[in-house]
């Protein structure tokens, strides 16, 4: 069920800082909660709500759907048409925001798998007056190979965007790394033939965009520039996809990591819910057991 609640907003947990007050405590019946869509979802991923209302959000399986909360009408804006095969684990249609002038210029940013190749696309698509995503409006942004197909590294894909009120776009990436066949250590295996079980060739690796949150900051053409402060410093060493990482080493980031504010993002784990402050690196420890 997606749902609408409105009368009193408050910041999540997974957002607050650790020194922060704890929540006070709110009554049961101060909330107003609405039900938008109770039937037909298939593994609704990530949402974000335009300024004229329009509820927009993604099913892992492809879809993009728009919901008008005066009338709950539902509109299917594109549909990428994944196969079975593709969905098999955590590969699809996993990252969604609005631009922070949709309302005028229809552009939404996808994260999604290529059903052709082996990687994963960030792109701006642009939405009609009618609800509807034109496939040849892509933008693409940018895109990164990832293993697919090897082990279960396709669990691991995580995936979140989040556009801040500065015009930055932030993209959370999982480690595409299988950590299910250690038993209990970390996937640091090195052996020959076992890419897909070692996180330091994709979140530790500061040259590959897995296991990232990156930021950048979209232009109108559909290209983009590199804001200051990411986690390295402009340089020789420094350009390209490198430049982009805001954040390094996370494991599996959570959907809808990075709002309301892009300061804390929560990755899954041993422990459900750590909580990761952005800037930083958290991923697999050298050793573990």
């Amino acid at each position: 069920m997606i749902a609408a609640i409105g009368t009193v907003a408050s910041v999540p947990a997974a957002h607050a800082h650790e020194d922060a007050p704890p929540p006070a405590e709110v009554a049961d019946d101060v909330f107003d909660k609405v039900p938008l869509v109770t039937e037909g979802l298939a593994d609704p991923f990530e949402l974000d709500v335009a300024e004229d209302g329009r509820v927009v959000y993604i099913q892992r399986t492809g879809q993009v759907k728009v919901l008008e909360q005066d009338t709950l009408r539902q509109f299917t804006a594109l549909d990428l048409d994944y196969g079975l095969d593709l969905l098999t684990q955590s590969d699809g249609l996993l990252g969604l925001t609005l631009d922070n002038d949709f309302v005028e210029n229809g552009w939404v940013y996808l994260l999604w798998s290529d059903p052709d190749v082996a990687t994963m696309n960030l792109s701006r698509f642009t939405m009609g007056p009618d609800n509807v995503i034109d496939r040849g409006s892509e933008k693409r942004l940018l895109d990164f190979t990832i293993w697919r197909g090897e082990g279960r590294a396709n669990s691991h894909m995580a995936g979140s965007l989040a556009m801040g009120p500065d015009g930055n776009l932030y993209v959370a990436t999982g480690d595409n790394t299988d950590p299910f066949n250690q038993q209990g250590y970390t996937p640091i295996d090195e052996r020959p033939g076992r890419r897909a079980y070692d996180a330091q060739a994709t979140s530790a690796n500061t040259d590959d965009l897995r296991g990232k949150i990156l930021r950048i900051t979209p232009q109108d053409d559909g290209t983009y520039t590199v804001p200051e402060g990411n986690l390295f410093p402009p340089g020789r060493r420094t350009r390209g996809p490198r430049s982009t990482a805001w954040a390094s080493a996370t494991r599996s980031a959570s959907p809808s990591i990075l709002r309301p504010v892009p300061s804390w993002s929560v990755t899954t784990g041993p422990t459900p819910g750590w909580r990761t402050r952005c800037g930083v690196r958290k991923g697999w420890s050298s050793s573990s057991g």
